[in-house]
């Protein structure tokens, strides 16, 4: 039993960590060509069926959703930094063009950086809480309350 449900959290937690990882390469990558139709279908079963392995190798299920939801977090904590990389491609692009290319481009880019800042920061706190609370191992904690009394007082 414990098997099928580390093969369901990687399957459903795998999904959206190769999407996650989608979004963040293609923002990196898209004005420099971006990813072709072939390399998109690579790297999101890649991720899938990596994630499908981790979640295999972990000894509980409940561990397996809380690195699927680790992950997840990271990637969406790192959307800002790839919209930052696309902006600044984007803008480099257009140096050679008129000045209201590059202004637009600049505009452009801020509007889709602050998107991805707020987006990615609340998704990724979100999904870095739920992380951390699911899946942690049982810790017994044994607090002495019986104090030896000096008869000498």
């Amino acid at each position: 039993m414990k098997t099928i449900g580390k093969l369901f959290a990687g399957i459903v937690g795998g999904i959206v960590v190769a999407l996650l990882s989608y979004f963040v390469l293609s923002l990196a990558l898209a004005s420099g060509g971006g990813l072709e139709q072939d390399n998109i279908s690579l790297v999101i079963f890649g991720v899938w069926g990596l994630m499908v392995l981790v979640s295999i190798l972990t000894k509980r299920p409940a561990r397996a959703w809380r690195v699927q939801f680790i992950l997840a977090s990271l990637l969406c904590f790192s959307l800002p930094l790839s919209s930052v990389v696309f902006t600044g491609a984007s803008m480099i692009d257009v140096v050679d063009q008129s000045a209201p290319a590059l202004i637009g481009t600049f505009v452009g880019g801020s509007l889709v950086t602050m998107l991805a800042g707020v987006t990615g920061f609340f998704m990724g706190l979100i999904l870095l809480v739920i992380g951390l609370l699911i899946g942690r191992e049982n810790a017994v904690i044994i607090v002495n309350q019986s104090e030896k009394k000096d008869p000498s007082l």
